[in-house]
C-alpha cells in the first residue's frame, strides 16, 4: 500500500493541470450519487454528514469539529491541496472513494488555527490518510487506523509505516498504538492513541459517540468537553452595504483560484457571494457540497476557510459578515466571517430560494411546504413564523414592510415584516409564475403570461396587462416594471402598466441593483439605466451557461462565475 518518496515527487507536479481538475470534478459529480457504505461499528461512530461538535476547555480555549461525507474526486479539489496531491501520489482510486473530512477549529487567546484530516471508511474501519495543520502536512502510508471496524471496549490495535509531507518529501517512520474503553456517556468510546512520528510522541484521548463523531478530546493535560456554542462575536455585521455603482468605470478582471499553481475550474449552481467586504468571496462548490471563502484581493485567491453544512447546497446568501446556506437536509446553517458555525435552524421542508434580507438584523426564508420564517441573522433566533395555504410557488420577495409569497392554490399572501401577521391576500386567475416588487407595488405574472400590478399596502389591484411571453424575472425600479421574458426585455409604467420600452434578445439573467439593470448575455454584461439607456458594456464569457448566469451584486460592482469556471470581478 505504501509508495516511495521518489514516486510521490514525480506525481505531484502533474496534479496541477487544469484538465485534471476538471476531470476530477466531473467524476465526483457522477460518483456522489451512490456512495459506498459500511455498517460496522467504526462507521456508526463517525459523525453524520454536516455534523458539528463544539467543545471547551477549562482555560477558555475552544475546539469545533465539522464532518463532511463526500464521494469521488471533487471532494479533493475543494479541500486543502495536500489532500489531492497525497491521494494521487499514493495511487488511490478516486472516482468511487468514500471520503470523510474532519475539520477542526481551535480558538485560543483570540487566535484561530484549523486542522483538516482526510479519512476513508473501508472494510477495515476508519482510516486517516492526510492531516493538514499549522504544523505542516502529513501523508500516512499505510493510513492510520483511527478506528478498527469492530471497535469495542477492550479493543487494541496498532500500525506502522512512513510519513511524507504534502510535496512527497519523506518525514520519517511512524508507529501508532490505540486502545478503546467505555466512555462516561453510555454507548460512547474513549480511544487512547500514542503516535510516534520520526521519534516524536503524540498522545491523547478522543471520545467518540455514535453518529456524533468526536465529542471530547484530551491533549497535553487539557480536556475539551461538550459545550454550548459561544454565540456571535461582538460587533458582528449582519447587513450588506447598499450598492453604489458607477458602471462607466467598470472593467472585468479575472480572479482565479489557483490550485497547485494552476487555475481551478469551479463548478457551482450558485453565484459567488460577498458581504461587508467585496473582496472576501464565498463560493458553494457543487461536487463537494462545500462552502469555500476566498481572499480574492490576494493573487491566487487563497482559501480563508472551508465549511460543510451537509447535504446539497440549494442556496447561499451573505448578510454582512454572516454566510447562510440552505441545504437539502432541510436546514439553514450560518457561519461567521472566520468560518465558525453560528447556528443551525431546522426547516419544515427544503428551501430552494434561500434566505432574503428583511432588515439590517433579520432574514426571512420560505420553504417548499409553504412555511415562512423570520430569523435573527446573528443568532438564528426565530422572530416570527407564518404559513401559506399550500406549497410555496416561486420565490418570496420583501416589499417594504411586507413579505409577499405565492402558493399553489393559487394565492398571493402578504405578511407584516415585523410580526408575521397576514396583512392581505390576493387570488390570481391562474397559477403564479414570477413575483417582483418595490415598497409600493407588487407585480405578479401568471402562467398565461398576464401581468398584474397590486398595491403593496392593501392588496388591491391597480392594473392588469395581457402578455404573450413567459416571464423569468420581474424588477420594479424608478417607477418602472422591468420584465425579463423569453423574447427579450420589456419595461412597463409602474402606475398604469403601459409599455414604456423594450429590447429584443432574452438575457440569460436580469439583475437590478444600484439603481441600474444588468442584462447578462453570452458575450458579456449590458448595464442599463431604468429607462433603457445603455451606460456600460462589459465583455465576459457567459456562453454555454444553460440559460442562466451566475452573478451577484456587491457595493461597487459584481461578481461573476464565467462559463469557463473562472471567478471574475466586475467593477472600477
Amino acid at each position: 500500500m505504501g509508495t516511495s518518496g521518489a514516486r510521490r515527487r514525480s506525481v505531484t507536479p502533474w496534479v496541477g493541470t487544469g484538465i485534471l481538475l476538471l476531470v476530477l470534478a466531473l467524476l465526483s459529480v457522477a460518483a456522489m450519487a451512490r456512495p459506498r457504505g459500511f455498517e460496522h461499528a467504526a462507521a456508526r461512530l463517525v459523525a453524520v454528514d454536516g455534523g458539528y461538535a463544539t467543545m471547551a476547555a477549562a482555560d477558555g480555549s475552544r475546539l469545533d469539529v465539522e464532518t463532511a461525507h463526500q464521494t469521488g474526486a471533487g471532494a479533493l479539489t475543494s479541500a486543502p491541496e495536500a489532500f489531492l496531491s497525497g491521494a494521487l501520489a499514493l495511487g488511490w482510486e478516486l472516482s468511487d472513494q468514500r471520503w470523510v473530512r474532519q475539520s477542526e477549529r481551535h480558538e485560543e487567546d483570540g487566535r484561530t488555527a484549523a486542522t483538516h484530516r482526510l479519512q476513508t471508511v473501508t472494510e477495515a474501519g476508519l482510516e486517516t490518510w492526510v492531516e493538514v495543520s499549522p504544523a505542516g502536512d502529513r501523508v500516512f502510508s499505510p493510513p492510520l487506523p483511527t478506528l478498527v471496524a469492530d471497535v469495542a471496549p477492550g479493543s487494541r490495535w496498532s500500525a506502522e509505516g512512513t510519513v511524507s509531507d504534502g510535496s512527497g518529501a519523506d518525514i520519517g517512520s511512524y508507529r501508532v498504538d490505540l486502545a478503546a474503553e467505555d466512555a462516561d456517556e453510555a454507548g460512547c468510546l474513549d480511544v487512547r492513541q500514542e503516535l510516534v512520528v520520526a521519534g516524536r510522541a503524540e498522545t491523547g484521548v478522543d471520545t467518540w459517540c455514535p453518529g456524533r463523531g468526536v465529542v471530547a478530546r484530551e491533549r497535553d493535560g487539557r480536556r475539551w468537553t461538550p459545550a454550548a456554542a459561544p454565540g456571535p462575536s461582538a460587533g458582528l455585521g449582519t447587513a450588506n452595504p447598499a450598492p453604489r455603482w458607477e458602471p462607466g468605470r467598470w472593467r472585468a478582471e479575472e480572479r482565479p483560484l489557483l490550485r497547485h499553481g494552476t487555475e481551478a475550474v469551479l463548478t457551482s449552481a450558485q453565484p459567488p457571494v460577498a458581504g461587508s467586504d467585496p473582496e472576501r468571496l464565498v463560493l458553494a462548490l457543487d461536487a463537494a457540497g462545500d462552502l469555500v471563502a476566498l481572499d480574492t484581493a490576494t493573487p491566487g485567491s487563497p482559501v480563508l476557510w472551508y465549511a460543510h453544512p451537509g447535504g446539497v447546497l440549494t442556496a447561499v446568501r451573505t448578510f454582512g459578515q454572516v454566510t447562510v446556506a440552505a441545504t437539502t437536509t432541510r436546514e439553514l446553517v450560518a457561519y461567521d466571517d472566520r468560518g465558525r458555525r453560528l447556528w443551525t435552524h431546522r426547516l419544515d421542508d427544503v428551501s430552494q430560494a434561500g434566505p432574503l434580507a428583511l432588515d439590517a438584523t433579520t432574514l426571512v426564508v420560505a420553504d417548499l411546504s409553504g412555511t415562512v420564517t423570520a430569523l435573527d441573522v446573528a443568532t438564528g433566533a426565530e422572530r416570527w413564523r407564518a404559513a401559506l395555504d399550500s406549497d410555496l410557488t416561486g420565490t418570496p420577495v420583501v416589499c417594504g414592510d411586507v413579505v409577499v409569497a405565492a402558493d399553489a392554490v393559487p394565492g398571493l399572501h402578504a405578511f407584516d415584516a415585523a410580526t408575521g401577521a397576514e396583512r392581505w391576500r390576493w387570488t390570481p386567475p391562474e397559477p403564479v409564475q414570477t413575483v417582483g416588487c418595490d415598497a409600493g407595488l407588487v407585480v405578479l405574472t401568471d402562467l398565461e403570461g398576464d401581468r398584474h400590478g397590486i398595491d403593496a399596502g392593501d392588496g388591491t389591484t391597480r392594473w392588469r396587462v395581457a402578455g404573450p411571453s413567459t416571464v423569468r424575472t420581474v424588477a420594479v425600479v424608478s417607477g418602472l416594471v422591468v420584465l425579463g421574458t423569453a423574447d427579450g426585455v420589456e419595461a412597463l409604467d409602474a402606475a398604469t402598466g403601459e409599455s414604456r420600452w423594450s429590447q429584443p434578445e432574452a438575457p440569460l439573467t436580469l439583475l437590478e441593483a444600484g439603481g441600474h439593470l444588468v442584462l447578462a448575455r453570452p458575450a458579456g454584461l449590458d448595464v442599463l439605466t431604468p429607462d433603457g439607456q445603455r451606460v456600460a458594456e462589459v465583455p465576459v464569457d457567459l456562453a454555454g451557461l444553460g440559460g442562466s448566469a451566475r452573478l451577484s451584486a456587491v457595493e461597487d460592482g459584481l461578481w461573476v462565475l464565467t462559463a469557463a469556471g473562472t471567478l471574475t470581478r466586475v467593477g472600477p
